[in-house]
Parts: C-alpha cells; sequence; structure tokens
C-alpha cells in the first residue's frame, strides 16, 4: 500500500496517509489507528478489520453523525508492480416529498472507482477477486482475524488452515486407503465427534459385558432345590389310591341306579308321545291363529305404506297451491305491466316543432356592412337551412323508431313471461286435481284396511287358546300312564346326591395327581433349565464381546488415523512459519489423543504463556505464513505493537504496518 485518503471515514474529516514502505502508526487511543486498517480492509473485503460489515463508518460531530456529505476511502496499492487507485464513496440519498419543505433520508449509496473511472460494484468487486480472495486477505493481513475464529470454535480454525495449506481429506485417503473404512464414518461428522461416540459405545458394552458375567456367576452358583421326591412321591400313590376307591363306589352306585334309568327313559318316551298327540289335536287351529296374525301383519304394513303416500300427498298438495298462487301473481303482474307499457306514448316528438321552422330572411343582411347578401349566397343559406331542417327531422325520426322497438321488444318479453307464468298455473293446477285424485284413492284404501284388520282382530278373539283334549282317548290313556310311572320313580332312589359328591371327590383327587405329577417334573427338569440358562447367557457373552472387540478396532483405526492425517497436516502448514508452529493433536488426562488447534511458540501455547511482545512476533510470523501458503504479498497490520522493542522487530518481504499506542497525537513514519 502507497497512500490512503480518507473523507468523513470514522473519526476523520479529510486525512492523507503515506505509506513508505514498512510503517509506524502512532498515536493515542481513538485518534484513528484502528480506523485505518478498517479503511484498507474495508476497499479490498467489503468488511473492517474484525470481519464485521462497515455499518456506522460516517463521521460523528457530537455524537451525530454528519449528513449530506460524502464518506470517501481511497487508497493506492501496488499489484504485480503496476499500481492502482481503488476507491469507494458512500453518498446519502434525500427526497423532499410532496407538500412538504423538509428533505427526508431515503438510504445510502455506494459508488466505486479504479483510477478514477467508475466501475460498477460488480466489476470492482472482479478485480479484487482477480489478484486475491477477499476472505483469504482478512485472514493473510490481520492476525486478529485467524486469532478471534480460535478462541470461537478450534474446528473452524483447523478448517481455515486445512483450506489454505491445500489439504484435501479425499486425496489424503487414496494415498491411504486403509483409512476407507474411517473415511466413511467421519464423512458427516468430525473425528472427535465419531470417537466420543465409539467410547460411549463401548463404556455402554462393556457395562453390558459386567452385567452379564454377573448373570453367569449367579447361575452357576445357584443351587436347584430338589425338593423331597420320596415324600411327593408318596403323596402321589396315596392320591391315586383314594381316585381308586372312589371310581368303585360310582361303579356300585351305577348298577343300582340302572332300574331309575329305565324308567326315567320310558316316562320321558311318554310325556314326547303326549306333546304329539296334544299338538297334533291343535294343528289346525294353531294354523288358522298363524293364518289370520300373517294376513293381519300384511294388511298392517300395507296400511302404513297408505297413510305414508298420503302424507306425501298432502305436502306436495300444499306446496302446488302455494306455486298456483305464486304464479298467479306473477300472470296478473304480467297483464298490469303489459296494459301500462302499451298505453305509454313517445313523449319528445320535435318533428311537428321542426316543421314550422321557416328560413329567417333577417340572415340575408351582413351583419358588418348591412347589406343584402348576392343571390348566390341566399340561395347557399337556404339550402343549407334546408338540408339542417332535414338531417333533424331525419334524427327525430331515428329517435321515435327506435322507441317504437324498444316498446316493441318490452311487450313481447311481457307477453313470453306472461305465457310462461300461464304455462305454470296450469302445470300446477293440473298436478294439484292428480294429487287430490290420489289423495281420496288413498284415504279410501286406508278405511279399508282398517275395516279388514278389524274384521281379522274379531275372528282372532273368537278362536279358543286350545283344543279340549277330554274326549280324545288316546292322549286320555297316556296321561294315565305317566301318572303311574311318576308315581313308581318316585319309590326308586335316584342317587343323584350321592353321585354327585363322588364326582366332586373324584376332581379333587385328579387335581392333587396332576399338581404332584407337575412338581415332579419341575423337579426333573429344574436342572436342565439352569444349564440352557447358562448356555443362553454365555451366548449374549460372546456377542457383546465380539461387538466391544469391533468397537475397539474402530477406536484404535480412528486414532491411527487422526494421528496420521494430523501429522500431514502439520507437515503441510508449519514449514510456512519460522518461531512459530501448529499442534493438532492434544492427549487427555486419560491419554486419549483429541483433535486441538494450538499455536505454540519455542514451546509455549500463544493463549496461555507468552508476552504480548512475543504474542506480536507470533501474530507477524503467523500472517507472514499465511500469505506464502496462498501465495500473495500484502501488507501485515499488526495492532498494538507498542510493547514490541525496535531492536525486535521482525524482517519481512511484505510491507508491514505496525499499530502504536502513544500519548501523542496521530503519527505516520517509516519503520
Amino acid at each position: 500500500m502507497k497512500t490512503m485518503s480518507l473523507e468523513n471515514f470514522k473519526c476523520f474529516q479529510d486525512k492523507e496517509i503515506k505509506f513508505d514502505g514498512d510503517t509506524k502508526v502512532s498515536g493515542r487511543n481513538q485518534e484513528g489507528k484502528t480506523t485505518i486498517m478498517d479503511a484498507y480492509f474495508d476497499v479490498l473485503t467489503g468488511k473492517l478489520s474484525d470481519g464485521t460489515m462497515p455499518d456506522g463508518v460516517r463521521r460523528k460531530e457530537d455524537g451525530k453523525e454528519v449528513d449530506k456529505v460524502d464518506v470517501i476511502r481511497q487508497i493506492r496499492v501496488s499489484i504485480n508492480g503496476k499500481e492502482y487507485d481503488l476507491k469507494k464513496i458512500t453518498k446519502q440519498k434525500w427526497k423532499r416529498p410532496r407538500g412538504t419543505k423538509e428533505e427526508v433520508f431515503t438510504g445510502n449509496e455506494t459508488t466505486y472507482e479504479i483510477d478514477e473511472v467508475p466501475k460498477k460494484k460488480k466489476e470492482f468487486d472482479e478485480f479484487i477477486s482477480d489478484n486475491f480472495d477477499p476472505e483469504t486477505l482478512l485472514v493473510c493481513s490481520n492476525p486478529t482475524v485467524f486469532l478471534n475464529a480460535l478462541r470461537k470454535n478450534t474446528t473452524n480454525a483447523r478448517k481455515i488452515l486445512e483450506k489454505m495449506s491445500g489439504f484435501d481429506l479425499r486425496q489424503f485417503i487414496e494415498e491411504n486407503p486403509q483409512y476407507e473404512n474411517v473415511y466413511k464414518m467421519i464423512e458427516n461428522h468430525t473425528a472427535d465427534e465419531i470417537l466420543k461416540k465409539l467410547r460411549k459405545e463401548l463404556n455402554m458394552n462393556e457395562k453390558k459385558i459386567d452385567e452379564q458375567n454377573t448373570k453367569i456367576s449367579y447361575e452357576r452358583n445357584r443351587e436347584v432345590d430338589s425338593g423331597n421326591k420320596t415324600e411327593i412321591e408318596k403323596k402321589l400313590n396315596e392320591a391315586r389310591s383314594k381316585l381308586n376307591k372312589v371310581e368303585e363306589q360310582e361303579e356300585t352306585l351305577a348298577n343300582s341306579f340302572a332300574a331309575y334309568e329305565t324308567t326315567s327313559d320310558e316316562l320321558t318316551k311318554l310325556k314326547r308321545q303326549k306333546d304329539e298327540i296334544y299338538n297334533e289335536a291343535n294343528k289346525e287351529l294353531t294354523e288358522k291363529r298363524f293364518k289370520l296374525r300373517f294376513d293381519e301383519d300384511k294388511l298392517e304394513c300395507n296400511l302404513q305404506h297408505k297413510r305414508g303416500l298420503l302424507e306425501q300427498d298432502v305436502f306436495k298438495l300444499s306446496n302446488d297451491k302455494k306455486k298456483i298462487k305464486q304464479w298467479e301473481e306473477y300472470l296478473n303482474n304480467a297483464r298490469e305491466n303489459y296494459k301500462k307499457t302499451f298505453k305509454e306514448e313517445y313523449q319528445d316528438n320535435q318533428s311537428s316543432e321542426i316543421e314550422k321552422e321557416v328560413f329567417d330572411d333577417a340572415t340575408v343582411i351582413c351583419p358588418t356592412c348591412g347589406q343584402r347578401l348576392p343571390e348566390d349566397k341566399i340561395d347557399q343559406l337556404k339550402a343549407e337551412f334546408e338540408e339542417n331542417k332535414k338531417i333533424r327531422l331525419l334524427k327525430e325520426k331515428e329517435k321515435e323508431d327506435l322507441w317504437k322497438s324498444g316498446k316493441a321488444k318490452k311487450l313481447k318479453r311481457i307477453t313470453e313471461d306472461g305465457n310462461m307464468c300461464k304455462q305454470k298455473v296450469d302445470y300446477f293446477k293440473e298436478d294439484k286435481k292428480l294429487i287430490e285424485e290420489e289423495i281420496s284413492k288413498n284415504k279410501q284404501a286406508i278405511c279399508d284396511y282398517e275395516k279388514e284388520i278389524e274384521s281379522i282382530n274379531a275372528k282372532l278373539a273368537d278362536l279358543p287358546e286350545e283344543v279340549d283334549m277330554s274326549s280324545n282317548t288316546e292322549y286320555v290313556k297316556v296321561l294315565k300312564s305317566i301318572e303311574n310311572l311318576e308315581s313308581k320313580i318316585g319309590l326308586l332312589n335316584s342317587g343323584k346326591e350321592k353321585r354327585k359328591q363322588l364326582s366332586e371327590e373324584k376332581q379333587k383327587y385328579f387335581s392333587e395327581i396332576a399338581k404332584l405329577e407337575a412338581e415332579l417334573h419341575s423337579l426333573e427338569n429344574a436342572k436342565k433349565d439352569k444349564e440352557k440358562r447358562i448356555d443362553s447367557l454365555e451366548e449374549d457373552l460372546k456377542a457383546f464381546s465380539q461387538i466391544g472387540a469391533d468397537l475397539e478396532r474402530q477406536i484404535d483405526e480412528l486414532l491411527e488415523f487422526s494421528l496420521r492425517k494430523n501429522e500431514c497436516i502439520a507437515e503441510k502448514i508449519n514449514p510456512y512459519f519460522k518461531h512459530l508452529n501448529f499442534q493438532f493433536l492434544d492427549y487427555t488426562i486419560e491419554g486419549n489423543p483429541v483433535e486441538t488447534c494450538k499455536i505454540m511458540c519455542h514451546g509455549i501455547n500463544y493463549m496461555d504463556g507468552l508476552n504480548h511482545g512475543d504474542k506480536i512476533l507470533c501474530e507477524a510470523d503467523m500472517v507472514s505464513g499465511f500469505q506464502k501458503m496462498n501465495d500473495v504479498r500484502l501488507p501485515i497490520f499488526i495492532d498494538d505493537a507498542e510493547s514490541l522493542d525496535s531492536d525486535r522487530i521482525p524482517e519481512f518481504e511484505q510491507q508491514l504496518i505496525l499499530l502504536i499506542r502513544s500519548d501523542n497525537d496521530l503519527e505516520v513514519s517509516k519503520l
């Protein structure tokens, strides 16, 4: 950078600055040291030195921005041995709304120039980007940009370094194909994220292994309760013996129960025979009652149907009456409208008045000289009068004809509407007549159905409940036999209660035997179940162990990959620096490597142990190295450089601009 010119930019109203190679900018705080750096970056990158947008850079007086002055920042730079003047001008836009005296601020607009030639923003930006990347320029000129990124997030800082160094992860994998699986794991995540995930899964799996070993140990040491097998077998034999005794009692009781069963069966047959005789005697009566009730249900269904139709017809009749009244009103209105329209007469007839008009002889006298006009002129005036009169009469005739045509159309329309209304009235009257006929028919049908139902109900009332069986000799004989057998069976001991008791005892012994047999079976299978349980747990343990081995292998591969990758990155980056090197791996208390990004200067962490002067030297070396990585030569700005002794100022191929805080006014001098 050769020169800088500022107008109304931050604290400067009008400032010209000359840079003679390495430059020292000194002065008190708020004197404009940082402003000079901000202006440089604003022109080249569109951002201030801290990476923020250049809002609020307009000069202020008494805390208020100065309006209606241009904000100008211009720098003269040397690019590839050729010098260029780059300028940005920010102007305010003011507008006076209609009806007001005061102007209103409507916004800012920025214009661009290269060597005093106006350029569009796109052209200006293309010129800058053709020579260097604006984002790279920020990092390569001001160490604060990268340091701020490092303080916020080491991952983002690593990405900046990887991009500048040209490190390509895909190329690294191609050169080291053994890490292909690792590449798939970290495709969408960082190595540290995947390591944390894998270690978490490994810890959880180890807990599962411990739990599984505990379960196996418990099962192996657990004694199977064999119980008292002899006692169970004894109880089982006793229950079986008691069951046999109950079954013997049931057999004895069954023999004595045979006579009861025979008599009971005979009695059942006689009762069935009695029912058959009764049903046969009442068959005709039952059928007659069924037929009458069937006919009644059918008539009732027809009656309800006719009542529904009648209800519908009554509704339709009411609707037709309303429609007839409505359309008759429309018809009467049409008739009245026709009479009224027919009587209308054309009222604007001016033809008779025009017919009365005659040529005014006064018009043949010249209004200027008072003499009679020539005869040919008089004839012309008369002809024009007559032609005008003829045209006016024709227009009046056209108006009258148009009115008559409109009246005829209106009468036609009214007639058509009236005819349509008449048709509607006739239609609904005819429909009303038909509905009234249908209502009459349905009412008669309802009356007929009701009479028929009353007749059937009377016939049902006359039918007896059942046939008198006292004269049926066969029925009476069967009744007598039933009475005799019922008396006989009462004398026989059915043994019903005893059979019930034996059945309950039998069921009790069945349950007891089943329970004892299940206990014996359980005792025999307990040992087998224990062995199966242990086998199942050991199979699960093998699976967990395999999962653990796979996780450990993945972790080892990832750690190896991380070590090799970071070694490769360091090999690419660190040779560009003289006094510092970047450390990309650190170790936890447990000894596990983690990816990081540290700036080390002679073994001391930049962020922790360096004094201010050493930090400045480190920052200068860092920015110089960044420029070497990107193959650019840009001015290096070092802020807060007041603690750096003159004999410790490093020598760089690039232009060095030190910003130094002092107790004097702003001063720019050769370093």
